[in-house]
């Protein structure tokens, strides 16, 4: 259950019993759409030993992940200092220093040779653009895909023998034909991209920990959804991009 509150400067969700800190101008969807790799992770891998979220921002996902008991170890991964700082100030809430690894990093270029995990997780920049566009928006934007690029090239050494990735991608920034050729590429296995829609109740109850309002106007963009093609069925696949854009990419470490 999803509790929200304020805490002088910094906002709280409490996820399971890990009260997760934040500054709002950290989220990018991690409350929202992120938490859809929970049921997607526990349908594919249960429960792991090591999981590391990259590009964590205050780690929404990661923490859920623990919370929910789908990982033994977690290690967080940002290159925002602020995003590091809101982890930091989740462990230490929460005395999870024994549990909780956080680095900041550019990627993966500043991460330990000795790191290794099991499961990948992300809900990384979905939308390609330039480099100005990404020093004012670092959540959205990742210029000319080359924070996935860097990530695909890198990451095997990161992976124990089979280990997974987990990414969660938007139809509106990317096509998943492009994954497959990068994971491909880089001599990782690409198991399949995932088309996930939630129960709107799920959804709803989500989108609590944001806000009301951001709650009330998923149910309503779901009733407008529902009436529409009820109507209009022609419509429904490009409204349904609109509505639920969100796509997972699944792979895995060769051997």
């Amino acid at each position: 259950m999803y509790f929200y509150t304020q805490n002088n400067t910094w906002k709280t969700v409490l996820v399971k019993g890990i009260s997760i800190y934040y500054q709002p101008t950290l989220d990018g969807g991690g409350m929202d759409m992120g938490q859809d790799l929970i049921p997607i992770a526990k349908e594919l891998f249960g429960t792991v030993d090591h999981v590391c979220e990259f590009a964590s921002g205050p780690g929404f996902v990661g923490f859920s992940f623990l919370a929910e008991g789908l990982c033994r170890k977690l290690t967080l991964i940002d290159v925002n200092p602020d995003a590091i700082k809101a982890c930091k100030k989740t462990i230490d809430a929460n005395g999870l220093n024994n549990r909780v690894t956080v680095l900041l990093s550019d990627g993966l270029k500043d991460v330990p040779n000795s790191a290794k995990w099991d499961l990948v997780i992300s809900n990384p920049p979905h939308i390609n653009g330039s480099a100005d566009e990404y020093k004012s928006d670092i959540i959205n934007i990742d210029p000319g895909w080359k924070i996935h690029k860097e990530f695909y090239a890198k990451i095997s050494k990161h992976l124990v023998t089979n280990g997974s990735i987990l990414f969660s991608e938007n139809a509106v920034g990317s096509s998943p034909k492009l994954w497959k050729k990068l994971i491909e590429k880089n001599k990782l296995s690409f198991k399949r991209i995932i088309w996930y829609e939630p129960k709107i109740y799920q959804r709803f109850i989500r989108c609590l920990q944001m806000s009301y309002k951001g709650a009330f106007i998923h149910l309503a963009k779901y009733f407008l959804y529902h009436f529409i093609i009820a109507v209009l069925p022609q419509y429904e696949a490009r409204l349904k991009n609109k509505i639920y854009p969100y796509y997972f990419v699944f792979s895995q470490k060769n051997g």
